[in-house]
């Protein structure tokens, strides 16, 4: 295991390559992450510690670029480490090739997707992965259809839209298996129905305690004498944090 130090610099040799050498950052990056030496930095998340620590550096847009996308890169490469081939090829893949493979790619499968990745254009491949698809996906995915009015249909992309941007600024994958942008769609749905003391019972903001932006539950029974008033708790949805946000 590297020292804090031996890992920012690894992390910091990988962004000033301008080539896509993932393998290496995806290392160090995953090293940063479980052994919480961005916390060491002064940083509440890796993503945070990539955009921040390199601001104004050289590595500043390769830091904030890969701030994005930094769980999908994580999820990457613990399954480079579980699949050989995948490890070998990981950085003659192309960047957008790799993450569609990732959502397919098994020990028993792997060669295949590699060479497909390597020869086949993104809309190929995307392609045939959609028209092919694994016993993974038959296991976790469920098929819901929605009979929707064109503008309906229109809202509903937008706010998936909105909600995608709000989750990948917060480095998670809006398209991962844990479906966070719709359930931030659904969270603000769901807190337009019924108040309490004028408040939404749900709302979605970045939470203070744990950097990420999550649902934050009102919790009237725990509200604090402020002055004439009192300060508004909320819950967060993803550390549990109790957190003041509002003051009437």
């Amino acid at each position: 295991m590297t020292t804090p130090e031996e890992n920012e610099e690894a992390i910091s040799r990988a962004l000033s390559v301008k080539t896509e050498t993932d393998y290496a950052l995806a290392e160090a990056l995953f090293e940063n992450y479980t052994n919480g030496y961005y916390r060491l930095h002064g940083y509440r998340s890796v993503p945070e510690f990539l955009r921040e620590h390199f601001r104004g550096k050289e590595q500043d847009y390769a830091g904030r670029m890969h701030a994005r996308g930094f769980q999908r890169l994580i999820r990457e490469f613990k399954l480079a480490k579980e699949i050989p081939a995948f490890k070998a090829a990981f950085d003659q893949i192309s960047r957008s090739n790799r993450r569609l493979i990732a959502q397919v790619i098994t020990p028993e499968n792997a060669s295949d997707w590699i060479e497909r990745a390597l020869t086949l254009t993104y809309r190929e491949l995307e392609d045939l992965i959609t028209a092919a698809p694994t016993e993974a996906k038959a296991e976790t995915m469920v098929t819901k259809r929605l009979r929707l009015y064109p503008g309906q249909l229109e809202v509903l992309e937008r706010a998936l839209a909105v909600a995608g941007k709000l989750v990948e600024a917060d480095g998670a994958d809006p398209n991962g298996p844990e479906g966070p942008k719709l359930e931030l769609v659904c969270l603000e749905f769901i807190s337009t129905y019924g108040t309490v003391d004028g408040f939404k019972p749900v709302t979605t903001a970045e939470c203070v305690g744990c950097g990420r932006f999550s649902a934050l539950k009102r919790l009237p029974e725990m509200d604090l004498p402020d002055g004439d008033g009192k300060a508004i708790v909320f819950e967060c949805g993803a550390c549990r944090a109790m957190l003041v946000m509002k003051k009437v």
